[in-house]
């Protein structure tokens, strides 16, 4: 996950020089232009559907290491949704950086990034039956073919995973609400300490898991600085 960038842009945000933003910009874009499978040798990025994946670099998405749809995965064919989402949120961040430093074609590669992520997230992983977006099942072509689902047929992804485009600010306002609202549920996310991992009325909730069913403090980070941005 592009934490480095997040941790750039509260840097910014308190006061680092414009000096330091240009030494350490190129640095970010040549990181950022690999994980979202710019760089020829990089292999993030599904042709078909435009989503990310990681799978060939590590096995773990967001470093939920037994998060259900995680684990559960059959092949390397499959895209979870934190990837896309904190890489659009990184895309806006470093257009910010890029257009404070006169970047002009830069600019323009970060909007077509946010565009396909954008398009690609709701086009594909939405499900507004569960009210997550989805882990998507790809075929040999890298084309999308449907969202993985749980063995009793529920959406697989129900947790941070499936909220995780609230970071990124591309969720429509109904969106924007079911998300919100799940996590605010005492039977969905929320417990006493925190947002939990996994959705406690998840078929595949556990409550004694390592990440599954546990909070975890630097998602409950991302989470909030994502809240202040929805007026929360």
């Amino acid at each position: 996950l592009p934490i480095q960038m997040f941790a750039y842009f509260d840097l910014w945000n308190n006061e680092l020089s414009r000096e330091q933003l240009q030494y350490l910009y190129p640095r970010l874009k040549q990181y950022f232009d690999f994980m979202v499978g710019n760089n020829p040798y990089s292999t993030t990025r599904m042709e078909g559907s435009g989503l990310l994946k990681t799978w060939d670099y590590f096995y773990n998405s967001g470093g939920w290491d037994d998060y259900p749809p995680q684990k559960g995965r059959p092949n390397r064919a499959i895209t979870p949704v934190v990837t896309s989402a904190y890489y659009l949120r990184a895309a806006k961040i470093l257009r910010l950086a890029a257009n404070e430093l006169g970047l002009k074609k830069d600019m323009k590669d970060y909007d077509e990034v946010i565009k396909r992520l954008s398009s690609a997230l709701q086009e594909y992983s939405w499900d507004k039956d569960a009210g997550y977006f989805s882990y998507v099942l790809h075929d040999e072509k890298d084309n999308a073919t449907e969202i993985f689902r749980y063995k009793d047929g529920s959406n697989y992804n129900k947790g941070l995973d499936g909220i995780s485009p609230l970071v990124s600010g591309i969720c429509t306002t109904e969106q924007n609400e079911v998300l919100i609202n799940n996590i605010f549920s005492t039977d969905k996310l929320w417990t006493d300490i925190g947002i939990s991992t996994v959705d406690q009325s998840a078929s595949y909730y556990k409550p004694d898991g390592y990440w599954n069913g546990a909070v975890w403090f630097p998602h409950q980070w991302v989470m909030w600085k994502a809240l202040l941005d929805n007026g929360e």
